[in-house]
């Protein structure tokens, strides 16, 4: 089944970062250590998450009242926002513009997060729970976290399988309608 999958370019990118980091595992993913290979200052304090640039400055910081997995969500969401290029202040910003950024790191999030490969390597047709519950405990993220990303690559692969289908039918090598 995840043969079928295709991976986008960020997702590719995402992989192969993580690979110079020598993070294979799920276990290996330290939020720590994505920041300091990036030159972010990681900062975790009860106030609001948010991200900070100025001139060469970054900094992520990090509420740290929050449950542990959703500091980990909010790591890996303020992260696509500085990796994106994403600047403004939201506030100020238009309400389209404030929603692709947010669309845009939300995505990067999924595959920060959960990347692929990992995902790939673990066994989730054996899992005795949902495949989430398996994924969010692997990961240190939520469960709603996980579906979100479970439910992405199944729609992937079944876009792939059409996408296929639909190639071969246009060269004549697949079934005729009846």
């Amino acid at each position: 089944m995840l043969r079928d999958y295709k991976q986008t370019e960020l997702e590719k990118w995402v992989g192969a970062f993580y690979a110079r980091l020598g993070m294979r595992h799920a276990g290996d993913l330290r939020e720590e250590t994505v920041a300091e290979a990036l030159g972010i200052e990681l900062v975790y304090r009860p106030c609001p998450s948010m991200r900070y640039e100025a001139g060469g400055y970054r900094c992520i910081t990090i509420n740290s009242a929050l449950p542990r997995p959703i500091q980990r969500e909010q790591f890996f969401h303020e992260l696509g926002h500085i990796l994106r290029g994403h600047t403004g202040k939201q506030l100020e910003m238009r309400k389209s513009f404030r929603d692709l950024q947010e669309a845009q790191a939300s995505q990067f999030q999924l595959y920060a997060a959960l990347p692929f490969f990992m995902v790939s390597r673990l066994r989730l047709t054996d899992c005795q729970t949902h495949p989430a519950c398996l994924l969010a405990q692997e990961f240190g993220v939520t469960r709603q976290l996980a579906e979100k990303r479970l439910a992405q690559i199944r729609r992937r692969i079944i876009s792939e399988r059409l996408h296929r289908q639909f190639v071969a039918r246009l060269h004549g090598r697949g079934p005729r309608p009846a």
